[in-house]
C-alpha cells in the first residue's frame, strides 16, 4: 500500500494525524483535528474519515471514545511513503483538488490559494489581472431566483467566469435567452472592451431586435465585469500576524495587506512579474512594498496561451521561511492554474 493511493480527504486526515501524534504522543481526537485543520472539515467528517483509516489499519483506537493514534503499520508507511517531499504532495493533492472542481475559475483560483497557505504555512496570494482585450467565446444570462441572474462568460482561451446581477422584476426567462443569443450571435469572438463601447452606442437603436427590458438586462450583465477587473485573493494573513510580538511590527504588515488590496499595490505585483519567466523572489526590502516588514515574497505569473500576463500567485512570509520547500510550490501552482485555464 502507498499513500499516494489515498484521497486527498483520507490523506489529509492520515497526515494530520501522525503529525499530531508525533508532535505530542498523544491520541488524536476528531475536535482537536478539526482546529488544526482550522474548521475546514466537521468534527463529524473528521470521524467519518477516521472509521476509514481505521477499517485499512493505518490508525486505531486504544479506548472506546478516545482519540485516534496511528499503527505501526501506518507509522512504517508515513515513514517509507511520505518521505516524499512536502511539494510533491502538495502538487499531488493540489491537482486532484483543482480537477474535480472542473474549470470555473473562481473555484481553481480560491482552493488554489488556499492549499498554498496550509502546505507553505504562510499567507498566499493569487493577483487576477483581466485585459482589457479578453476574447469572449460565448456570454449566457440565466435565472436564479425572480430576482437574481447569473452571467456566465466564456473567454476564447477556455477561461470560464460568472457575475450574478439584479433582474428587472417583470423579465421573463425568454428576454435571457434573448440577450444570451443576441450577443453571441453578433459578438462572439471580439473583445470584451469592444462589446462594452458597441453596445453603448447600439443598444438604443436595436427596437426591432430587442425589447428595452431585454437592453437592460445586456447591459447590467456586462456592467459586472467593470467592478471586478481586478482582483486578489490572500488567505491566511493570520499566519504572519499570529508570531508578531510588537505592535509598530503589526501595524506595519496591516498596512501592508491594505497596499497589497489598494490597485497600485497589484499592479506593481503584475508589473513585478511581468518579465518573469518563473519564480521571482523579494527578500524584503528587494520590493518596496515590503520594506521594513520583515517579510519576503515569491511570485509566479500565469499566462494566457497568447503569452500575455493573465495573473500572479505568491506567497508571503517571513525572511527566515524555508524557500526550499516554497518556490516549487508556488512555481507549480502557477504552471497549474495556466494549464487549466488553457484547458490543456
Amino acid at each position: 500500500m502507498d499513500l499516494k493511493n489515498l484521497n486527498t480527504r483520507l490523506l489529509e486526515i492520515f497526515n494530520a494525524i501522525v503529525e499530531t501524534y508525533m508532535d505530542g504522543g498523544e491520541a488524536v481526537s476528531s475536535k482537536s483535528l478539526a482546529v488544526k485543520l482550522e474548521n475546514r472539515l466537521s468534527p463529524a467528517t473528521i470521524r467519518n474519515v477516521m472509521a476509514d483509516l481505521e477499517d485499512i489499519g493505518l490508525i486505531f483506537s486504544p479506548h472506546t471514545s478516545s482519540g485516534r493514534l496511528p499503527t505501526e503499520k501506518g507509522l512504517r508507511l508515513f515513514v517509507d511513503s511520505f518521505i516524499i517531499s512536502q511539494e510533491d504532495l502538495y502538487e499531488q493533492m493540489l491537482k486532484e483538488e483543482t480537477v474535480e472542481k472542473g474549470k470555473n475559475f473562481d473555484d481553481i483560483i480560491n482552493r488554489t490559494s488556499e492549499m498554498l497557505s496550509t502546505f507553505s504555512k504562510c499567507a498566499s496570494l493569487i493577483s487576477v489581472h483581466k485585459p482589457e482585450q479578453t476574447i469572449i467565446k460565448h456570454i449566457e444570462f440565466l435565472p436564479l431566483s425572480e430576482k437574481k441572474g447569473l452571467v456566465i462568460m466564456v473567454s476564447e482561451e477556455g477561461v470560464v467566469e460568472n457575475r450574478i446581477i439584479n433582474l428587472p422584476s417583470n423579465f421573463s426567462p425568454a428576454q435571457l435567452v434573448q440577450a444570451s443569443n443576441y450577443i453571441n450571435y453578433h459578438f462572439s469572438g471580439a473583445p470584451l472592451s469592444k462589446i462594452k463601447s458597441t453596445l453603448m452606442h447600439t443598444l438604443g437603436r436595436c427596437q426591432s431586435e430587442l425589447d428595452q427590458l431585454t437592453q437592460k438586462i445586456i447591459q447590467d450583465g456586462l456592467a459586472e465585469w467593470d467592478k471586478q477587473e481586478h482582483s486578489l485573493i490572500i488567505k491566511g494573513q493570520s499566519r504572519l500576524l499570529s508570531n508578531i510580538q510588537h505592535m509598530e511590527d503589526l501595524a506595519k504588515i496591516q498596512n501592508l495587506f491594505t497596499e497589497l488590496e489598494a490597485k497600485e499595490g497589484l499592479s506593481s505585483l503584475v508589473d513585478a512579474s511581468l518579465n518573469a519567466d518563473g519564480v521571482k523572489l523579494f527578500i524584503g526590502s528587494e520590493h518596496e512594498l515590503f520594506d521594513k516588514t520583515g517579510c519576503s515574497m515569491v511570485l509566479s505569473p500565469y499566462r494566457s496561451s497568447a503569452g500575455s500576463v493573465i495573473g500572479v500567485v505568491g506567497v508571503i512570509g517571513p525572511v527566515s521561511m524555508n524557500y526550499k520547500r516554497i518556490i516549487p510550490m508556488v512555481d507549480y501552482s502557477s504552471k497549474l492554474i495556466q494549464k487549466l485555464i488553457r484547458g490543456s
